[in-house]
Parts: structure tokens; sequence; C-alpha cells
């Protein structure tokens, strides 16, 4: 039944929408396709995202772009457009409101209405992270196979996309799990791929890289053998969430809640530093610690 169900999921994440972002920025574009991927499997819904974007919000979000407003307005309400496009956004809000609770409109046909990448473009990014993260899917357990199976593929597509969205590089994702947690975790089947990888690497005359191990142990069976919260706290915090800006760095969060941090007046005229640019990504390494792979093997 397990089997069964981890099938399903995982051909449920294949068949999501077509949907290929065209936003220049790959910050912007790994938004818009993980908020995408996150309601195509079911993991999150449009209830969901309404909850997180009411529609005064919504409305508020796209107060440049009447257009938008008044596709929405006329579909949810059947209100013509020349009349919808010279609504105020406070009057727009109201009225999608009403068509809402009214049963007028569901909340997946406003979620349909509203493109991905204009989401991304005009709504608060941080506040489209916490949507994305919502339920924590992470410290998903076996309890309920369903929704565990959902948060693997939602977190591997995550490192697939953020990787080819430049996020990541293979060596960060290395570098977070550690080589010693591939040793201590991998079956033994995924361990021998890994040497022989290497092996054949090293005979022909070429580096065995952070590119190279994730080939043989990509991230469909990392997220099978290591835990998710691993993963989850020392890649994609890290590397993703903190570097793009989708959630503040932990001193910045702890100034915000903890009252006793207040810093003193001469402390608080001096500016804060203005943040470090992010540094081109280093050329994969070859690992030569892999001999502690064979060793162990």
């Amino acid at each position: 039944m397990t089997e069964e169900i981890a099938e399903q999921t995982w051909l449920e994440s294949e068949k999501i929408s077509a949907f290929k972002s065209k936003l220049h920025e790959g910050r912007r574009r790994f938004l818009a396709h993980a908020m995408c991927h996150a309601l195509d499997i079911g993991r999150l819904t449009a209830e969901d995202f309404i909850r997180h974007f009411p529609p005064g919000a919504i409305m508020e979000g796209l107060k440049d772009r009447a257009s938008l407003r008044a596709k929405i307005l006329t579909t949810a309400t059947g209100v013509k457009f020349k009349i919808a496009i010279k609504k105020s956004v406070a009057s727009s809000g109201e009225d999608l409101l009403i068509a809402l609770d009214e049963g007028e409109v569901d909340p997946a046909t406003v979620v349909s209405l509203f493109d991905p990448d204009d989401r991304v473009r005009h709504l608060d990014n941080q506040a489209i992270w916490k949507f994305v993260i919502d339920d924590e899917f992470w410290e998903s357990t076996g309890t309920d196979m369903a929704v565990l199976e959902r948060a693997k593929a939602h977190l591997a597509f995550m490192l697939d996309r953020a990787l080819e969205d430049k996020l990541l590089t293979h060596q960060d994702i290395v570098e977070g799990v550690t080589v010693e947690r591939f040793v201590e975790v991998l079956p033994r089947e995924a361990l021998g791929n890994i040497i022989i990888g290497a092996l054949e690497a090293g005979r022909g005359g070429a580096p065995f890289t952070d590119v190279e191990l994730l080939t043989q142990a990509p991230s469909t069976v990392l997220v099978e053998h290591v835990p998710l919260a691993h993963i989850w706290t020392n890649v994609i915090v890290p590397k993703i969430a903190r570097a793009q800006g989708y959630a503040a760095a932990p001193a910045e969060t702890d100034a915000r809640t903890d009252e006793s941090n207040t810093p003193d007046k001469d402390q608080a005229k001096t500016k804060p530093d203005a943040p470090a640019k992010r540094k081109a990504p280093p050329a994969p390494q070859a690992h030569k610690n892999f001999a502690k792979v064979k060793e162990s093997a």
C-alpha cells in the first residue's frame, strides 16, 4: 500500500501544469514554480492561497494593474469589463469578497485567473514564501503516508528547481547534507553506485565532483533516505530562503521578537551594514574524502 501511495504521488508530481515562468530573475522564477508545484500536487490548496491573500490583499497588490483586477472581477462577479476596470482597489476587493462569500466564484477560479508570474510580480514575496511553507511540510512523518510522499516530492522539486534557477550549486547541497550523512543513511546499492562512479572517473583521469555525486544520488534518492528536516534546515533555509530574502536572517528575526535585545540610543543611530552580495558559485570540488566512503563500504 505504501509503495502504491508513493508511486501515485510521484506520478502526480510529474503531471504538473505546463506552467513555465517567464520571469527574468532566478529567485522569482523559483518562487513562482515552487508555489505552482505545491498547488499542483495537492500539498496546498486554492483555499489556502485565499487565506494568505484575501480579496483585499490581492486587489491591493494589483493597484497598478486595473485591467487584471477587472479580468478577475468580470469572471468572479459577472460585471462587465468596462465597468470593472473603473472600480477602485477597495471596491474591487469588496466585490470579490462578496462573490466568494456568496459562492458566486470559488477560490480555485480566482487563483486560476491570477497568473503565477503576476502573483510574484505584484504580491509580497516574503508573504508568498510563507504561503509555500504554510504547513511546515518538511516535518511530515509516516503517520499519513500520502502527506509524507507529497512532502518528499515537493522538497525534491525545490532542490532541482533551485539548481536550474542557479540559486543553489551541487556543492551547496552536498555540504549541507554532508558526506558523512550520505555514508550514514544511503543504502548499500546507492553507495555502491557512488563508489563505482568515483572509480570510473578516477581511471579516466576525471575528477569526481559534487555534480557526479548527485548524479548517482539525485534529489529523489536524497528525500527517501535523508530526513526532510535535515535537508530543509541545512540546505533550503540558509541557501535559498535566507540567501534570496524570502525569510529573515536569525539576527533580524531576533531583533524583531526579543525586546531584551533592543539596542541603546547610540547603537540605534548606527546604520546597519549593507547586505553582502551573493558570491558567484564556486567550481565543483573533487571529493578527496570519498576514500572514506570506499573504506566504510
